[in-house]
């Protein structure tokens, strides 16, 4: 794997975490690109997993790094939600950093499960939103005007399978306790509280 880290966190924390999510869900981990940016404008993690066989990196030395089918990208949430408290969506959360690196954990078991699905060929073998007509529940085909609801989507519902499936062979949050833990010591020592 190779981590594009744009955190204060090291990434011998991360590296490991990541490694883990992606082998919970049966994700192979050597070359894929991983970028973790920090996400100071919103409280939880968010992902987004791209299918590519290279990446160019602009750190640095401006390069091609090729890939296994895939990379994706994570946010970290650095700040707490108390520093904003214009904001009214903010205004009653609370930072606990072990929530966060709990979170961080299912949205990259998540998005590794995508990766799954690039490397073994899934995506394009089984329906998807994007080229495959999908029934509604009175048997009629949706018309192509809209995409469907993202949480409604046939690959996400199958990768939130493969995540349920790893909760059922014991591959959860407990399977990957200390390097959860780890993240968690890392965020509160950052001074993010």
């Amino acid at each position: 794997m190779k981590l594009l880290n744009n955190t204060p966190i090291p990434d011998a924390i991360l590296e490991p975490l990541l490694r883990k999510a992606g082998r919970a869900v049966g994700a192979r981990t050597q070359r894929v690109v991983v970028q973790v940016n920090r996400a100071t404008s919103h409280v939880t993690s968010c992902g987004m997993a791209y299918s590519a066989t290279w990446v160019r990196w602009k750190g640095g030395s401006n390069r091609k790094l090729t890939t296994d089918k895939g990379a994706f990208k994570i946010s970290l949430p650095l700040r707490s939600p108390t520093e904003r408290p214009h904001i009214k969506k903010y205004r009653d959360l609370r930072y606990d950093p072990l929530t966060v690196a709990q979170r961080f954990f299912a949205v990259a078991r998540h998005e590794w499960g995508h990766i799954r699905e690039y490397q073994t060929g899934d995506y394009w073998r089984l329906p998807n939103s994007k080229r495959h007509p999908v029934m509604d529940l009175s048997g009629r085909v949706q018309k192509a005007k809209r995409r469907i609801p993202h949480d409604a989507r046939p690959e996400e519902i199958r990768v939130e399978n493969y995540a349920w499936d790893a909760d059922e062979k014991g591959k959860d949050k407990d399977w990957a306790a200390e390097e959860i833990q780890a993240l968690a010591i890392a965020l509160r020592e950052s001074g993010v509280e």
